[in-house]
């Protein structure tokens, strides 16, 4: 004699099912946000590691041959031996100090160079200008995200000098084309690249530095 399902046990089945379809989407778009959290949190590492290994290079291309502040095209900061509206001749830049970086080692003759790629790469910051790298996936080989790193020299106007204090307030929030300053400003953007047309190019994210005209720092060593 064959035994059938009772109504209780039939019942108790449909529960099961309804409640397993009703969890195995769940649990699937949680997957895929998990994935797409890691995908990001990989291209905001890589995009920190790349960033890291761009600002260890020189300021300029002729910071590799001289550890000397470079003349640029904006003469705001030109160290100025001579008295400048009745200020003691110091040889210092515009809101110099005594024991601040002096100009000790100016090369008036030594300019700062274009901006972007020289006879050997990648040597100093502004090599990176324009630069692009995707990040792709290692199964399917598809792009996930992008890097973009965009290289101008900023305008350097002196808003307030306070000479009695020492002090100097700096306006950097225009670009400027054609012209070389003291200020460069190095934008790391991060971009969506992945398989939705209508957010490709969305910025994800980006990182933002501003590097001076001060020469090249180095430690001088002694024999023991």
């Amino acid at each position: 004699m064959k035994r059938g399902f009772t109504l209780i046990e039939l019942i108790i089945s449909i529960v099961v099912i309804a409640i397993t379809f009703a969890v195995i989407p769940k649990i699937i778009y949680i997957t895929k946000k998990s994935q797409a959290f890691i995908k990001q949190e990989d291209a905001l590492f890589n995009g920190v590691s790349l960033i890291s290994i761009v600002l260890k290079l020189p300021w300029d291309e002729n910071n590799t041959m001289s550890n000397a502040i470079l003349r640029v095209d904006s003469r705001i900061f030109d160290c100025n031996s001579s008295n400048l509206n009745n200020e003691p001749a110091s040889f210092y830049r515009v809101g110099g100090f005594i024991g601040s970086r002096s100009c000790i080692d100016y090369n008036a003759t030594l300019k700062a160079s274009t901006l972007g790629k020289d006879n050997l790469n990648f040597d100093d910051l502004d090599d990176y200008k324009d630069y692009e790298q995707n990040s792709t996936d290692p199964i399917t080989g598809n792009s996930i995200y992008g890097f973009k790193i965009d290289i101008d020299y900023l305008k350097d106007d002196i808003v307030n000098y306070d000479f009695t204090n020492q002090s100097a307030i700096v306006n950097i929030s225009n670009i400027v084309k054609n012209q070389t300053t003291n200020i460069k400003r190095v934008k790391l953007s991060i971009t969506y690249q992945g398989k939705r047309v209508i957010n490709r190019g969305d910025e994800i994210s980006s990182f933002l530095y501003y590097s001076a005209n001060i020469g090249q720092t180095y430690i001088r060593e002694r024999l023991w």
